[in-house]
């Protein structure tokens, strides 16, 4: 090789050169002198350390072996990349560098020994698998009260296959059904590197349904309606009123159609966490849904998709029609016109069901029902 080492020595005059540079040498020879031995020619093989590679990416379980090829002793220096000094020792037999990471070391060496040719460097590299372990995942957080997070991952590089050690025991790949906690999973491959990751699973804060009533007695005579002032913290809301009828708007408003008592229910949620509140309220002053098929001359009734409002006498004055659906939402208003005997009132993509109309007028006061039936 072309960096082994070949010195000439002339021990009489201490003259020493490269052989492999220098291919003569003239010296004066004495044919009386008694000098034994004085020439020398120094061979010895290079510097070559035995490198031992990462296992794993990212370990520091790297090596490097200087290998003596004389009798020594040795100056053994090692560096790495900046120039920092690693270690340095006298020795007379190998010396090891271990416990490194990936990265370039360089090994000095000076033979106090009577050779020459032990003396160099050498600048070796210390490498690490390409294709790590790698470990990335998510965790979904708890959506209630309830163990029901969970934490996926995924697992690519290194050796197939892996193992699974979480800290709560399970050994496999996912994590289903946690509580809200944090969790370390281990993952080793078939060449024993590991990657260890940590992840937490964070709580939903719960969902809270309430409510407040201006008043817990409604009298509908008096035009009042339900108002309650929704005061919970959630994305979805259903109230059902104790009648049948059921609303999902955040802060409704609703008319009772018959007296008595009724328990109002509100549930709230998000996320799949609920919670429910009921409180109760008083209705008195409701005309009612009892069907009138005329009363003081007034007749109402759907047909042809609309409703129709006949009088056996002209009003005298103007009427006002309004027409409610079962949830006592206002769906249809209307002003007539005093002298007119008939009203027709086109209820265009109305569903059916019942709805109350009220009359009124200087002499009227009436509230009827119609059903609409298509």
């Amino acid at each position: 090789p072309s960096d082994m080492c070949f010195i000439f020595e002339d021990l009489l005059t201490g003259t020493s050169f490269d052989l492999k540079t220098a291919t003569f040498y003239t010296c004066n020879i004495d044919s009386v002198a008694t000098f034994e031995n004085r020439f020398i020619v120094n061979v010895s093989y290079p510097i070559q350390p035995v490198v031992t590679d990462l296992s794993c990416k990212n370990a520091q379980d790297g090596s490097i072996v200087f290998e003596a090829n004389g009798v020594g002793p040795y100056d053994v220096i090692w560096t790495d990349a900046l120039g920092n000094i690693l270690r340095q020792v006298n020795t007379t037999t190998n010396d090891t560098l271990q416990g490194l990471a990936a990265g370039d070391y360089t090994v000095n060496v000076i033979d106090n020994g009577a050779s020459q040719c032990n003396n160099g460097s050498k600048t070796v590299t210390v490498s690490e698998p390409v294709n790590g372990l790698n470990v990335s995942g998510l965790a979904h957080n708890q959506n209630c009260d309830g163990s029901n997070g969970y934490i996926n991952i995924n697992v690519g590089g290194g050796q197939a296959p892996y193992t699974y050690v979480w800290s709560n025991g399970v050994t496999v790949q996912d994590n289903n059904s946690v509580a809200p906690g944090t969790y370390q999973v281990e993952v080793t491959d078939a060449n024993g590197c590991q990657n260890v990751q940590s992840y937490v699973v964070a709580p939903t804060v719960g969902v809270t349904a309430s409510f407040t009533l201006p008043s817990d007695t409604i009298v509908s005579s008096n035009g009042e309606t339900v108002n309650p002032i929704n005061t919970s913290s959630a994305n979805h809301y259903v109230w059902y009123w104790g009648d049948g009828n059921v609303s999902v708007d955040a802060q409704p408003e609703y008319t009772y159609m018959q007296d008595g008592n009724y328990d109002i229910t509100l549930v709230a949620s998000t996320n799949g966490c609920t919670d429910t509140v009921v409180q109760s309220v008083t209705v008195t002053g409701t005309i009612g849904y009892e069907e009138v098929a005329s009363e003081n001359g007034v007749s109402t009734y759907f047909a042809d998709n609309k409703i129709w409002i006949t009088f056996e006498e002209s009003p005298a004055s103007n009427v006002a029609i309004n027409v409610y659906d079962a949830q006592g939402k206002l769906v249809i208003v209307e002003q007539g016109q005093a002298g007119n005997t008939r009203f027709v009132l086109p209820i265009g993509d109305l569903s059916n069901g019942n709805y109350i109309v009220t009359i009124e007028s200087n002499t009227l006061n009436l509230r009827q029902k119609v059903n609409v039936v298509r």
